[in-house]
């Protein structure tokens, strides 16, 4: 018998949740607009130089990319942040702050995987630039430093050291480097939902795919089927689903999300926005012919950066409706969530 592979499965869950979710629903008539107006082609930005290293040793590019996905997490502690004057408070983004800081790091003195298994909190949070300390950005870097002590460990301990095998014993397949790397816990992201192990990978998903784009920068083709990779579902791209009329949530729902869109109170709240933003995410890929993070990648831009040119005015329209309905971010908790 074959064994499922783990992005079909991603897929066959979200498909599940879909179909029997009780607080979202699919408004299929918005659902067929946005498909109209969405782009056709990939984000030429998607994996930018301003903001990521780009390394002609792809030994060294894997590793960076190692280490900017193992902590590329923390969107509950963002409001904290801008508090602290860790971020800035206009158009601030922890992930660009957190990836310009490590390519700074890499491209002065690059660190081994030894040097990442006995990173200390302290050292990191020099290294971020997180000048400020209070007690959530406190808390964010002994987490990033956990998760970076794991990476090392990991490394040292499979490969000697060496980023790259990772990626080349996977023989070009996206699904065997997601099972390998799933066995860091970090990068294990699954939810029980009605007596079925829901599996999202999405941080999993995201280092294959960075890891990919960074290799292709080198000169190395990582992966010979990215276009199995499915939706990376966190925090944004159910807000803009929401939004944009796309996702109707319940009345029980959004009273939560009304203070937090974080809810680890409600597990069930929280795979059901999630899995049917996957869903959602994927019909549209399917639609208008792009890979899955293709679609992603324009999704996460739209709903991080709050900005989307596009000269069709009906499509205007409906980005212009993403941030109509204002989000209560003060109250939800710094919550040691790495998914999100």
């Amino acid at each position: 018998m074959t064994q499922e592979r783990i992005t079909d499965r991603i897929r066959s869950d979200f498909s599940f949740v879909a179909q029997r979710a009780r607080h979202v629903k699919i408004n299929e008539e918005r659902m067929r607009y946005l498909c109209d107006v969405f782009p056709r082609t990939p984000l030429k930005s998607a994996f930018d130089s301003e903001h990521h290293m780009h390394a002609h040793d792809p030994e060294l590019a894997a590793g960076y990319i190692f280490a900017l996905d193992s902590i590329n997490f923390g969107a509950p502690f963002k409001m904290h942040l801008m508090r602290e004057n860790v971020i800035p408070r206009e158009n601030g983004s922890l992930y660009r702050l957190v990836s310009k800081s490590l390519k700074r790091w890499y491209e002065t003195d690059p660190p081994s995987a030894r040097t990442l298994a006995v990173l200390t909190p302290q050292k990191l949070r020099r290294i971020l630039g997180f000048g400020n300390e209070g007690p959530n950005s406190r808390k964010l870097t002994e987490l990033f430093a956990a998760c970076l002590n794991e990476t090392g460990r990991f490394v040292q301990n499979e490969t000697k050291g060496k980023f790259m095998p990772l990626v080349q014993q996977a023989d070009g397949s996206v699904d065997a480097f997601i099972e390998r790397i799933s066995f860091i816990s970090h990068f294990q992201d699954c939810a029980d939902y009605r007596g079925r192990t829901i599996t999202f990978g999405k941080r999993a998903q995201i280092l294959t795919a960075d890891m990919h784009l960074a290799l292709e920068k080198a000169g190395v083709t990582a992966f010979r089927d990215t276009e199995r990779l499915t939706i990376f579902v966190d925090d944004v791209l159910p807000r803009v689903f929401h939004e944009t009329g796309v996702a109707e949530y319940s009345p029980v729902l959004s009273r939560f999300i009304a203070r937090s869109f974080f809810l680890p109170e409600r597990p069930d709240l929280q795979t059901e926005m999630r899995a049917c933003a996957g869903y959602i995410g994927s019909r549209i890929a399917q639609a208008v012919g792009l890979q899955d993070m293709n679609v992603d990648h324009y999704l996460w831009e739209i709903g991080s950066r709050k900005i989307f040119a596009i000269h069709d005015p009906a499509a205007q329209k409906l980005w212009d409706a993403l941030y109509a309905q204002p989000v209560a971010w003060e109250n939800y908790p710094a919550a040691s969530l790495t998914n999100y």
